[in-house]
């Protein structure tokens, strides 16, 4: 009887940190960057929109003042990245997300062109 108790202490004595390490698991990743200007300058409050190709579950972020961005707790899976900002043209980038592999996307956002018209009109005046 003695050997049954003492194999009963030892796994009451092992389960917790077993189980505290089968805790520590898990299955997500996460996804950070900074989004810069054709110069180089950061470019805060730019959206990024994050589409999981697999399910289409869809997530957004706004950069920082330093232009830095952070997306946790993704799910691993092949996103599509797409960064828009008022003045600059979007770009997109897709990237494939590994379990417990943070990923590092930076963006590089190019001026938007602009198309002004201005149709200037004039009448000759009459001389009396």
């Amino acid at each position: 009887m003695s050997r049954r108790y003492l194999r009963l202490f030892l796994l009451l004595l092992v389960f917790p940190f077993v189980s505290g390490l089968l805790e520590a698991q898990n299955a997500t990743t996460s996804l950070r960057g900074v989004i810069t200007d054709p110069t180089g300058a950061v470019v805060p409050g730019a959206t990024i929109r994050l589409l999981n190709k697999a399910d289409g579950q869809a997530q957004s972020a706004t950069s920082k003042a330093s232009g830095e961005y952070q997306l946790l707790q993704l799910m691993p899976a092949t996103y599509t990245i797409t960064v828009t900002a008022p003045g600059f043209g979007s770009t997109t980038k897709t990237a494939e997300l590994l379990v417990n592999q943070p990923a590092t996307v930076n963006f590089a956002l190019g001026v938007q062109a602009t198309n002004i018209e201005v149709d200037v009109t004039a009448t000759a005046q009459t001389i009396n």
